[in-house]
């Protein structure tokens, strides 16, 4: 009896070192109770193998490492493989969610649309109309859509515009954004010939220099220009653009210069004061030709007939100045 044992214990040694020259998987090795390779290489008191395989393979291990329970096959006797373990279905199968994952994005079919393909199509400055968007005139400028505002309302294909008579579209009413503000009990002069604005005074106060000349002053914002009659025959035009105009009842504007003053006003007026353009004597005001002296006409388009003299004292008055046409006849005295 003594003897069946030693050979047992010297069994399971000589079985320890073959396993582990073969690798035969984490079973045998030491993740279970390490049954196969102790029954598998006992001998019973008889002298004969014992090989419990079949029974003791058949039985569940349980996974230590996660991977399936025993991939190899036995130490020693050629017996079924351990692959077909419990947990073999789970380990073998695709993850868990991976139908979740493999769908399309939950967005996708809102983003694939065009997201605003109406407005941002374009357009062809070469057939497209222009049209009327309320008082916007709507173009096309570049391939694309442009709205234009229209002070004075749209009509297609232009928009509406002020022409002020006698200067036509000659100059722009928004030539000059400076504004002119008489303050109360002042006194402004404006002389249409050279385009100087001014206070006079002991010291006058320049508001618009005579050396600007023509165009747009950069420090009062003032525009000036000279331009010829329209109508032919009438009076060359001194042209003020400016933004706003304000003179109050105790202010005052006088004009000084041979041609008629144009006021163009992009913005508010409110005149409650005075605006003298008259004439000086015999010199006539802005735009009106000067008087005759004595027995001589008038100056100017329609300048007023001399008058008569003679020695008996019958004089005659002269003719009454007109624009574009004579005079009236004047009196006569006897």
């Amino acid at each position: 009896m003594h003897r069946a044992w030693i050979a047992v214990v010297a069994a399971l040694s000589l079985a320890g070192c073959f396993v582990g020259r073969t690798g035969t998987g984490a079973l045998d090795g030491g993740d279970g109770p390490g049954l196969d390779a102790r029954v598998d290489a006992a001998v019973d008191d008889a002298g004969d193998p014992v090989d419990a395989d079949a029974a003791l393979d058949a039985g569940p291990t349980p996974p230590r490492d996660g991977g399936p329970p025993d991939g190899g096959t036995d130490a020693g006797d050629g017996g079924p493989s351990d692959a077909g373990g419990p947990d073999g279905g789970t380990d073998a199968g695709p993850p868990a969610d991976a139908g979740t994952d493999a769908g399309p994005p939950s967005d996708a079919g809102m983003d694939a649309g065009p997201p605003d393909a109406g407005s941002d199509a374009g357009c062809d400055p070469a057939t497209f109309t222009p049209f009327c968007d309320v008082d916007d005139l709507v173009d096309c400028v570049a391939g694309g859509l442009v709205s234009t505002p229209c002070p004075f309302g749209c009509a297609a294909p232009v928009c509406r515009a002020l022409v002020p008579a006698n200067v036509g579209s000659r100059v722009a009413m928004d030539a000059g954004t400076g504004g002119l503000a008489v303050g109360g009990f002042e006194t402004i002069r404006i002389d249409t010939d050279t385009g100087r604005v001014w206070e006079p005074g002991f010291f006058d106060r320049d508001i618009r220099q005579e050396s600007d000349g023509v165009g747009l002053d950069p420090d009062s914002g003032i525009y000036y220009e000279r331009l010829g009659a329209m109508p032919a025959g009438g009076a060359d035009l001194g042209v003020f653009v400016l933004g706003s105009l304000s003179v109050p009842s105790t202010g005052r504007i006088e004009v000084v210069g041979d041609r008629a003053l144009v006021l163009l006003v992009g913005g508010d007026v409110l005149v409650e004061g005075a605006l003298d353009a008259s004439a000086d004597d015999r010199d006539g005001g802005p735009g009106a030709g000067d008087g005759g002296d004595d027995g001589d006409a008038g100056a100017g388009a329609g300048g007023g007939g001399g008058g008569a003299d003679d020695a008996a004292k019958n004089d005659s008055g002269g003719g009454g100045g007109a624009y574009g046409s004579g005079g009236g006849a004047g009196g006569r005295a006897s």
